[in-house]
């Protein structure tokens, strides 16, 4: 009997957690189906920014900004700021220790770099730590409600830490969304800014500024990061909410199948003790004839 228990204990105990796990992937679902509406919609617009600014920097070329690149190749030197994305909670399948992994493999793929740690997201931020690696900036606690002017206070800090440490280049290392299914870790240049290279389009017509082109430049490029980081934690979010989603369906159906093993181990062990019984009493009339 006390192995039917247990076995009904086990029973009673897994459908409580296939009764969570199903509920966390409804959830991550809604979440999931906004954030991607978000997503898509505002990555015209990031990609049309993007293109706006080259054709600004193409026209102003003899200036030479501080936020603009001189040169396409990525700058690995000297002070380098790493903004590195993960998510602030965790039940998400392999989302975080993939980009951990990738984290702490860009930081060892370039040594002769000084690195300047800038996290957004407390698992980032616990893993790094745990790894004796000292942070310079982190935004905890403050991606369930993904806005604008989060980007905007990033950058801000970012600027502020570029201009305190003589930082050569900052990293952007996120998460870039493709389907709930699949998700890519990638690592871009934020700073110095490369503009993308412009197609020849004789029907564009020259920007007039006012008052100046520099002041023109140094708002368009500033508001060009802030697009940037804010496409790079929509990424994030929406691959957080799909890698969440799929691992509490697989936790689901998981939950299913070894409830399914454990009533067939009850059944087995109920029949095992019919049977026994049956012998039992057969063996006691066979003794009294």
């Amino acid at each position: 009997m006390a192995a039917l228990q247990d076995i009904r204990r086990r029973i009673r105990s897994i459908e409580s957690t296939q009764q969570i796990t199903k509920a966390m992937k409804m959830v991550a679902a809604s979440k999931l189906k906004r954030s991607e509406a978000t997503l898509r919609a505002f990555r015209p617009y990031a990609d049309a920014y993007e293109e706006a600014m080259g054709r600004l920097a193409l026209q102003l070329q003899e200036l030479r900004h501080p936020l603009l690149a001189r040169s396409p190749e990525p700058v690995l030197r000297g002070r380098v700021g790493l903004v590195a994305i993960s998510s602030d909670r965790g039940l998400c399948g392999g989302f975080n220790t993939n980009l951990n992994q990738r984290t702490l493999a860009f930081l060892k793929d370039h040594p002769e770099a000084e690195f300047e740690l800038i996290v957004v997201g407390r698992k980032g931020r616990d893993f790094l730590r745990k790894r004796g690696r000292p942070i310079s900036r982190q935004f905890i606690n403050q991606l369930g409600q993904l806005d604008y002017p989060l980007a905007e206070q990033i950058t801000r800090e970012l600027l502020q830490l570029r201009k305190e440490k003589g930082l050569d280049s900052v990293q952007l290392l996120y998460s870039e969304y493709r389907s709930a299914l699949a998700q890519r870790v990638i690592v871009e240049q934020l700073l110095p800014l490369s503009p993308p290279r412009m197609r020849d389009d004789s029907r564009h017509l020259p920007y007039l500024f006012e008052p100046n082109g520099e002041e023109a430049l140094e708002a368009v490029l500033i508001k060009s990061l802030v697009i940037k980081l804010y496409r790079a934690l929509l990424e994030s979010v929406t691959s957080e909410y799909g890698a969440r989603m799929t691992a509490m369906d697989n936790a689901t159906e998981n939950a299913g199948e070894l409830i399914e093993s454990l009533r067939l181990a009850l059944n087995r062990a109920r029949q095992a003790i019919i049977t026994k019984e049956i012998s039992e009493i057969m063996g006691g009339a066979e003794a009294l004839k």
